[in-house]
């Protein structure tokens, strides 16, 4: 099955913010749902211990879900301490104030962050979650190539695979938004969008399926880190199991070899860095 770079309802800067924050936010419980921080959370803690590091540099971070189930998973099951901080190109500015009212472990940078040229001085290790299939092949190479070229601990993970049975799986997964609606304290005109007239369960049901298709393929992401080798540096390609929806999620990591690396902090995050 090739891959498709179709079109996203949530990609559309010109989508009203109240369509985009009902997918976050449905999205987000989907995600808590179906376990995602218990799939990611023994490799994301693997280099956090090579790197000797306590942050996270979250990148595409959008509505912030997968990410924040991560962290909640490795500070309760695993008794991490974290500090996270969380960026995007295009901020969520709704769920950016929410976040940088929890405390000094918690930063949503508030201005536009390329995940292609993030500053080498940023300390934590990067992670992506349901990101990378965004992106087409050149914007991909060139986020895989900043964090190489800087020698980063990263690790990207994804939730959907470009196979007719998950197009499948995840086609049929939109009669679980409705549900999901009901626990994100939905508006009027979500609610209406939803229950009566489902327009939104509609366009997040064909982002789903458009996201399997836009998926990379283990060897798509090998021709990427061909391309990207150094004797200081690996790259790990595989995939983790979701026992919950019998899915496996694609995912790629990669680290610098020998010595431990960190950086300053982003001297201020909120508005005006």
């Amino acid at each position: 099955m090739n891959r498709v770079h179709g079109f996203e309802f949530n990609d559309q800067e010109w989508l009203p913010q109240f369509m985009t924050s009902w997918m976050t936010s449905v999205l987000h419980v989907c995600h808590r749902t179906t376990g995602d921080g218990y799939v990611w959370a023994s490799k994301v803690m693997g280099l956090l211990d090579r790197s000797g590091e306590d942050r996270i540099l979250d990148l595409c971070s959008g509505g912030g879900g997968p990410v924040l189930d991560l962290v909640r998973v490795l500070e309760g099951e695993h008794n991490r301490q974290i500090h996270l901080t969380l960026s995007d190109l295009i901020p969520n500015q709704r769920t950016a104030e929410a976040i940088n009212g929890q405390g000094p472990n918690r930063v949503y940078i508030t201005h536009s962050v390329n995940a292609t040229d993030v500053p080498a001085d940023w300390p934590g290790v990067r992670t992506v979650f349901s990101g990378l299939h965004h992106m087409k092949p050149e914007v991909a190479f060139g986020f895989l190539k900043n964090a190489f070229d800087r020698r980063k601990y990263i690790f990207i993970g994804e939730t959907t695979k470009r196979t007719l049975p998950t197009v499948v799986k995840y086609a049929k997964a939109a009669k679980h938004f409705f549900a999901a609606t009901n626990d994100i304290n939905p508006t009027r005109a979500q609610s209406f969008l939803t229950f009566r007239l489902p327009i939104l369960p509609a366009m997040l049901g064909w982002d789903n399926v458009m996201s399997c298709l836009r998926t990379y393929s283990a060897e798509e992401l090998r021709g990427f880190t061909d391309r990207l080798s150094a004797p200081d540096y690996e790259w790990e390609i595989g995939e983790l199991y979701n026992p919950v929806l019998e899915t496996p999620y694609p995912y790629i990591m990669g680290y610098p070899i020998g010595a431990r690396r960190s950086g300053a902090l982003p001297r201020s995050p909120r508005p005006g860095f």
